[in-house]
Protein backbone atom coordinates (compact mmCIF):
# COMPACT_ATOMS: atom_id res chain seq x y z
CA UNK A 1 0.00 0.00 0.00
CA UNK A 2 2.91 2.15 0.90
CA UNK A 3 4.70 1.55 -2.62
CA UNK A 4 1.44 2.55 -4.48
CA UNK A 5 1.16 5.86 -2.35
CA UNK A 6 4.67 6.45 -3.06
CA UNK A 7 4.12 5.91 -6.98
CA UNK A 8 0.70 7.86 -6.69
CA UNK A 9 2.28 11.03 -5.39
CA UNK A 10 5.52 10.89 -7.86
CA UNK A 11 3.04 10.59 -10.67
CA UNK A 12 1.00 13.57 -9.90
CA UNK A 13 4.00 15.70 -9.43
CA UNK A 14 5.56 14.74 -12.71
CA UNK A 15 2.28 15.62 -13.91
CA UNK A 16 2.53 19.21 -13.43
CA UNK A 17 6.20 19.87 -14.50
CA UNK A 18 7.52 20.30 -17.47
CA UNK A 19 9.41 17.42 -19.20
CA UNK A 20 12.63 19.47 -19.25
CA UNK A 21 12.16 19.87 -14.99
CA UNK A 22 11.05 16.00 -14.79
CA UNK A 23 14.77 15.46 -15.82
CA UNK A 24 16.28 17.33 -13.89
CA UNK A 25 14.68 16.25 -11.03
CA UNK A 26 14.80 12.30 -11.79
CA UNK A 27 18.66 13.15 -12.00
CA UNK A 28 19.16 15.18 -8.76
CA UNK A 29 17.05 12.35 -7.24
CA UNK A 30 18.93 9.63 -7.85
CA UNK A 31 22.45 11.54 -6.95
CA UNK A 32 20.86 11.98 -4.17
CA UNK A 33 20.06 8.90 -3.76
CA UNK A 34 23.93 7.39 -4.36
CA UNK A 35 24.71 10.06 -1.94
CA UNK A 36 26.30 12.50 -4.29
CA UNK A 37 25.77 16.51 -4.83
CA UNK A 38 24.74 18.13 -7.97
CA UNK A 39 27.38 19.57 -10.59
CA UNK A 40 26.90 23.10 -8.67
CA UNK A 41 26.13 22.71 -5.24
CA UNK A 42 29.70 20.43 -5.07
CA UNK A 43 30.96 23.53 -6.97
CA UNK A 44 30.28 25.94 -4.16
CA UNK A 45 31.08 23.98 -1.67
CA UNK A 46 34.69 23.14 -2.54
CA UNK A 47 35.42 26.48 -4.33
CA UNK A 48 38.55 28.07 -2.50
CA UNK A 49 38.31 31.66 -1.33
CA UNK A 50 39.54 34.42 -3.93
CA UNK A 51 43.26 35.22 -3.55
CA UNK A 52 44.01 38.36 -0.57
CA UNK A 53 45.91 39.74 -3.36
CA UNK A 54 46.30 40.18 -7.23
CA UNK A 55 48.91 41.65 -8.88
CA UNK A 56 48.57 42.50 -12.32
CA UNK A 57 51.78 43.29 -14.39
CA UNK A 58 51.90 44.36 -18.53
CA UNK A 59 53.67 45.87 -20.76
CA UNK A 60 50.78 48.75 -21.17
CA UNK A 61 48.15 49.21 -23.68
CA UNK A 62 46.35 45.39 -23.46
CA UNK A 63 43.03 46.26 -20.90
CA UNK A 64 44.93 45.45 -17.88
CA UNK A 65 42.78 48.38 -15.72
CA UNK A 66 39.46 46.95 -17.18
CA UNK A 67 40.59 43.68 -15.84
CA UNK A 68 41.78 45.28 -12.84
CA UNK A 69 38.41 47.31 -12.36
CA UNK A 70 36.84 44.00 -12.39
CA UNK A 71 38.43 42.14 -10.24
CA UNK A 72 37.81 45.45 -7.67
CA UNK A 73 34.80 44.08 -8.61
CA UNK A 74 34.37 40.64 -8.42
CA UNK A 75 36.62 39.85 -5.57
CA UNK A 76 36.18 43.76 -3.49
CA UNK A 77 37.75 41.96 -0.33
CA UNK A 78 40.93 41.00 -1.72
CA UNK A 79 43.53 43.80 -2.66
CA UNK A 80 44.39 44.32 -6.26
CA UNK A 81 47.91 45.81 -7.75
CA UNK A 82 48.89 46.90 -10.99
CA UNK A 83 52.38 46.77 -12.37
CA UNK A 84 54.47 48.12 -14.68
CA UNK A 85 57.90 46.70 -14.13
CA UNK A 86 60.18 44.66 -16.97
CA UNK A 87 61.84 42.80 -13.79
CA UNK A 88 59.98 40.71 -12.00
CA UNK A 89 61.48 39.40 -8.71
CA UNK A 90 62.79 35.68 -8.60
CA UNK A 91 60.90 35.41 -5.24
CA UNK A 92 57.40 37.05 -4.67
CA UNK A 93 58.26 40.86 -2.72
CA UNK A 94 55.74 43.53 -2.09
CA UNK A 95 53.98 45.90 -4.85
CA UNK A 96 55.46 49.69 -4.20
CA UNK A 97 53.83 52.19 -6.63
CA UNK A 98 53.34 50.30 -10.06
CA UNK A 99 56.92 48.31 -9.12
CA UNK A 100 57.70 45.17 -7.29
CA UNK A 101 59.54 46.19 -4.16
CA UNK A 102 62.38 44.42 -2.57
CA UNK A 103 60.65 43.57 0.57
CA UNK A 104 60.32 39.75 -0.11
CA UNK A 105 56.83 38.92 0.57
CA UNK A 106 55.90 36.92 3.71
CA UNK A 107 55.53 32.62 2.79
CA UNK A 108 51.87 33.10 4.53
CA UNK A 109 51.48 36.37 2.49
CA UNK A 110 52.84 34.70 -0.90
CA UNK A 111 50.51 31.38 -0.77
CA UNK A 112 47.59 34.39 -0.73
CA UNK A 113 48.78 36.47 -4.19
CA UNK A 114 48.67 35.29 -7.76
CA UNK A 115 50.57 37.03 -10.55
CA UNK A 116 48.43 37.68 -13.68
CA UNK A 117 50.37 39.00 -16.83
CA UNK A 118 48.11 40.66 -19.39
CA UNK A 119 48.86 40.76 -22.76
CA UNK A 120 47.95 40.90 -26.93
CA UNK A 121 49.94 41.69 -29.80
CA UNK A 122 52.89 43.79 -28.99
CA UNK A 123 51.84 46.09 -32.26
CA UNK A 124 48.61 46.57 -30.76
CA UNK A 125 49.33 47.23 -27.33
CA UNK A 126 52.33 49.93 -28.10
CA UNK A 127 50.02 51.67 -31.06
CA UNK A 128 47.77 52.28 -28.13
CA UNK A 129 50.20 54.18 -25.50
CA UNK A 130 53.25 55.00 -27.47
CA UNK A 131 54.31 58.21 -25.57
CA UNK A 132 57.38 59.49 -24.36
CA UNK A 133 55.68 59.04 -20.45
CA UNK A 134 54.24 55.31 -21.42
CA UNK A 135 58.36 54.80 -22.68
CA UNK A 136 59.84 56.23 -19.27
CA UNK A 137 56.98 54.36 -16.82
CA UNK A 138 57.79 51.15 -18.60
CA UNK A 139 62.09 51.65 -18.10
CA UNK A 140 62.07 51.81 -22.40
CA UNK A 141 64.69 53.76 -23.77
CA UNK A 142 65.55 56.48 -26.02
CA UNK A 143 62.84 57.91 -24.82
CA UNK A 144 63.55 61.48 -25.37
CA UNK A 145 62.95 60.40 -29.11
CA UNK A 146 59.15 60.22 -28.36
CA UNK A 147 56.75 63.89 -28.08
CA UNK A 148 53.36 64.43 -27.70
CA UNK A 149 52.00 64.02 -30.98
CA UNK A 150 51.56 60.31 -31.12
CA UNK A 151 51.21 59.90 -35.30
CA UNK A 152 54.78 60.97 -35.09
CA UNK A 153 56.07 58.93 -32.18
CA UNK A 154 54.81 55.54 -34.09
CA UNK A 155 56.26 57.09 -37.39
CA UNK A 156 59.81 57.46 -35.23
CA UNK A 157 59.19 54.14 -33.63
CA UNK A 158 58.82 52.37 -36.82
CA UNK A 159 61.53 53.94 -38.55
CA UNK A 160 64.07 53.29 -36.06
CA UNK A 161 63.12 49.55 -35.91
CA UNK A 162 64.30 49.30 -31.99
CA UNK A 163 62.42 47.50 -29.55
CA UNK A 164 63.10 51.02 -27.20
CA UNK A 165 60.06 49.79 -25.33
CA UNK A 166 61.68 46.60 -24.46
CA UNK A 167 58.60 44.15 -25.03
CA UNK A 168 60.77 41.39 -25.81
CA UNK A 169 62.61 41.64 -22.80
CA UNK A 170 59.56 41.87 -20.86
CA UNK A 171 57.81 38.93 -22.28
CA UNK A 172 61.37 37.04 -21.35
CA UNK A 173 61.45 38.02 -18.16
CA UNK A 174 57.88 36.75 -16.99
CA UNK A 175 57.81 33.76 -19.42
CA UNK A 176 61.29 32.57 -19.56
CA UNK A 177 63.19 33.33 -16.51
CA UNK A 178 62.45 31.50 -13.33
CA UNK A 179 60.09 32.71 -10.36
CA UNK A 180 59.39 30.55 -7.77
CA UNK A 181 55.49 31.50 -7.48
CA UNK A 182 53.05 31.05 -10.52
CA UNK A 183 51.78 33.44 -12.90
CA UNK A 184 48.63 33.36 -14.77
CA UNK A 185 48.96 34.42 -18.74
CA UNK A 186 45.76 36.35 -19.97
CA UNK A 187 45.31 37.19 -23.75
CA UNK A 188 43.04 40.04 -23.26
CA UNK A 189 41.82 39.87 -26.84
CA UNK A 190 40.66 36.49 -25.80
CA UNK A 191 39.03 37.28 -22.39
CA UNK A 192 35.47 36.99 -23.67
CA UNK A 193 35.88 33.97 -25.17
CA UNK A 194 33.28 31.91 -23.17
CA UNK A 195 35.87 29.10 -22.46
CA UNK A 196 39.33 30.91 -21.81
CA UNK A 197 36.79 33.22 -19.53
CA UNK A 198 35.82 29.81 -17.44
CA UNK A 199 39.70 28.66 -17.14
CA UNK A 200 40.70 32.44 -16.04
CA UNK A 201 37.82 32.18 -13.11
CA UNK A 202 38.85 29.25 -11.95
CA UNK A 203 42.55 29.77 -11.56
CA UNK A 204 41.47 33.27 -10.16
CA UNK A 205 39.49 31.45 -7.58
CA UNK A 206 36.38 33.57 -8.20
CA UNK A 207 32.77 32.44 -8.01
CA UNK A 208 31.14 30.22 -10.28
CA UNK A 209 28.54 32.71 -11.18
CA UNK A 210 31.19 35.52 -12.11
CA UNK A 211 30.45 37.08 -15.04
CA UNK A 212 32.78 38.91 -17.37
CA UNK A 213 33.50 42.91 -17.36
CA UNK A 214 31.22 44.76 -19.97
CA UNK A 215 32.61 43.99 -22.67
CA UNK A 216 33.86 46.59 -24.84
CA UNK A 217 32.60 47.85 -28.37
CA UNK A 218 35.08 50.40 -29.36
CA UNK A 219 38.21 48.23 -28.11
CA UNK A 220 39.84 49.58 -24.61
CA UNK A 221 39.49 53.30 -24.13
CA UNK A 222 43.30 53.65 -25.03
CA UNK A 223 43.44 52.13 -28.17
CA UNK A 224 43.47 54.76 -31.19
CA UNK A 225 43.34 54.66 -35.27
CA UNK A 226 47.21 55.19 -36.73
CA UNK A 227 47.65 55.00 -40.39
CA UNK A 228 47.64 51.64 -41.54
CA UNK A 229 51.37 51.94 -43.31
CA UNK A 230 52.61 52.08 -39.81
CA UNK A 231 50.65 49.46 -37.94
CA UNK A 232 51.78 47.32 -40.63
CA UNK A 233 55.22 48.50 -40.17
CA UNK A 234 54.55 47.85 -36.75
CA UNK A 235 53.04 44.30 -36.91
CA UNK A 236 56.18 43.17 -39.48
CA UNK A 237 58.40 44.68 -36.88
CA UNK A 238 57.11 41.89 -33.49
CA UNK A 239 56.74 38.97 -36.37
CA UNK A 240 58.66 36.86 -34.43
CA UNK A 241 57.89 37.98 -30.96
CA UNK A 242 54.13 37.18 -31.74
CA UNK A 243 54.26 34.03 -33.08
CA UNK A 244 56.29 32.96 -29.86
CA UNK A 245 53.81 34.69 -27.78
CA UNK A 246 51.19 32.45 -29.46
CA UNK A 247 52.68 29.61 -29.19
CA UNK A 248 53.25 29.85 -25.80
CA UNK A 249 49.64 30.59 -24.90
CA UNK A 250 47.99 28.35 -27.62
CA UNK A 251 44.49 28.44 -25.89
CA UNK A 252 44.12 32.07 -24.41
CA UNK A 253 45.42 31.70 -21.09
CA UNK A 254 48.27 29.64 -19.44
CA UNK A 255 49.13 28.98 -15.58
CA UNK A 256 53.22 28.96 -15.46
CA UNK A 257 54.28 27.30 -12.85
CA UNK A 258 58.31 27.12 -12.64
CA UNK A 259 60.17 23.73 -11.86
CA UNK A 260 62.21 24.21 -8.85
CA UNK A 261 65.79 24.48 -9.10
Amino acid sequence: MKKRLVCFCLFYMLAFITLGDAKRFGITYARRMLGLEDDVGAKKKHQMDPYDNYIVCSWGGVRSKMIMAWLREMAPHSNVFHVHDRFPPPSLTYVEGERFSKRRMTKNDAQKTMVIFVFREPWKAISSRISKQHCLHIQGTNCNTLGGDRNLNLLQYVRNTRDDLHIREHWKAYAEDHHDYPILFVNSTQFFNPVVFQRVRDHLRLPVETLPPRFLQTGDRYHRNASLPQLHHLQRQYTNLTRLIMRTVTEGVLLRVTPRK
